[in-house]
């Protein structure tokens, strides 16, 4: 695993290390925590493999240690990945050019094929809202009045940066099939539950608020809150559709902006969110 710290991000693009940080956070660069930093706090260390494009492609052009190069094109080939290949909301893998690039300086290393999307590792998995339960597991803990739906590991931003750390398989959490029905029009093991992060959606969601998101209603519908996936970041936000066809994404939180969705395959509509729920 390769991590730079904020400083070296900034070394490296060469911008002023407080702008980057703020954009760090703004635009959720996934990162973990590194508790024996010597500045008394948990340093912020910054995933490559989760890092934009522009990002990789900067560091592997400058770029000297062979081992780590051998490292990283090794890795996923960073495509538009389905939600199985998602670190905190970010696709994971190495970007075309950054690997061509190191394959450039080091030739030898053509012959290192990328790892197969099949071998993202358990940790990932796990946050694809696919419904492919252990269904011994469904079965043990239903009954004829309940459903069990799955709640993945995963946040949905609805505010800035996000750390999380994963668990290696899907809780469950039961709700009544008469009340689901009511919520529901379509089938309900298309459901699934995701947490949400950030204040945005205040007073609707709140931070770590529970959400429902039936996975089967992805045309936009104007006023419905939607989970939706623009670039590499997963976003919960309430749908404007406006006169001339363009869809405003709205913040229930006044102090953030709203932006207009782009139209462009950098965007998937992931599911609308049907219920909230969360501590009092």
């Amino acid at each position: 695993m390769q991590t730079l710290t904020i400083t070296d991000l900034a070394k490296l693009l060469t911008l002023q290390t407080r702008g980057l940080y703020e954009k760090a956070i703004r635009k959720n660069w996934g990162f973990i925590s590194d508790p024996e930093s010597s500045a008394g706090r948990p340093k912020r260390l910054y995933l490559v493999d989760v890092l934009p494009d522009e990002i990789q492609i900067a560091w592997a052009q400058n770029l000297k240690d062979k081992k780590i190069a051998e490292e990283a094109v090794g890795w996923i080939l960073r495509k538009k990945f389905p939600m199985a290949s998602v670190w905190n909301g970010s696709a994971r893998g190495l970007c075309l050019k950054a690997r061509e690039i190191l394959i450039d300086r080091w030739p030898e290393l053509a012959d290192i094929k990328p790892a197969p999307t099949s071998d993202i590792t358990q940790a990932d998995r796990v946050k694809e809202p696919r419904i492919e339960h252990n269904k011994k597991s469904k079965v043990a803990l239903s009954s004829k009045d309940f459903e069990m739906v799955p709640l993945y590991d995963i946040q949905v931003s609805a505010g800035v940066g996000v750390e999380n750390y994963l668990d290696y398989a899907p809780k469950y959490l039961a709700f009544r099939k008469d009340w689901l029905k009511q919520k529901v029009k379509g089938n309900t093991d298309k459901l699934v539950l995701v947490n949400v992060y950030g204040d945005s959606m205040e007073p609707t969601l709140s931070e770590d608020d529970i959400l429902l998101v039936d996975l089967s209603q992805n045309t936009p519908r104007n006023g419905k809150v939607f989970v939706i996936r623009v670039d590499n970041q997963l976003l919960v936000k309430r749908f404007e559709v406006q006169i001339n066809g363009n869809i405003a994404l709205k913040s229930d939180n006044p102090r953030y902006n709203s932006q207009l969705l782009p139209k462009d395959d950098s965007v998937s509509i992931i599911g609308m969110a049907v219920w909230a729920g969360g501590s009092i």
